[in-house]
């Protein structure tokens, strides 16, 4: 039985298309369309929302725990303060990391996943998953994609 998986929208020929999943074919459909109007993908949308590098990142350290600015600043090394603070002003504002004002006395604030962000955890653990068989620094992860295809075998 095929059905809907993806939608997308193809601007040049402005049609939309939906890709149909059966097992393990994918079949694209294209339906022509009278508006510039956008169908719904929840992958891209989800994609847009913590797409970035610094997005999965800060989302990956707030995992562990909530963390002060600075002690985030500290673990993403290559980040500066800029970056840091635009990228938990985009989080906060799509629900994702919430703000928290610790104390007024020295003023510190910790910043924490929201529900919509502790349900990333089970995407974190994927993709790491996915990141210790393929990207490893080369050796290491051809040593791993090797140890799991033998592991297949047996």
């Amino acid at each position: 039985m095929l059905r809907p998986f993806c939608f997308e929208y193809d601007r040049k020929f402005k049609s939309k298309s939906f890709l149909l999943f059966s097992g393990k074919y994918t079949t694209r459909c294209k339906v022509a369309t009278k508006s510039v109007k956008e169908e719904v993908c929840p992958i891209v949308n989800s994609i847009e929302l913590i797409g970035s590098k610094w997005k999965l990142i800060v989302i990956r350290y707030l995992s562990e725990s909530p963390m002060g600015f600075n002690e985030l600043l500290k673990r993403i090394r290559s980040s500066n303060s800029k970056e840091l603070s635009l990228t938990l002003k985009q989080l906060q504002n799509v629900g994702i990391v919430e703000r928290r004002i610790v104390s007024y006395q020295p003023f510190r604030v910790q910043y924490a996943l929201t529900q919509k962000g502790e349900e990333l955890k089970p995407v974190l653990e994927e993709l790491r998953k996915w990141g210790e068989k393929w990207a490893l620094p080369n050796n290491q992860s051809e040593n791993k994609s090797k140890e799991s295809e033998n592991e297949g075998k047996e």
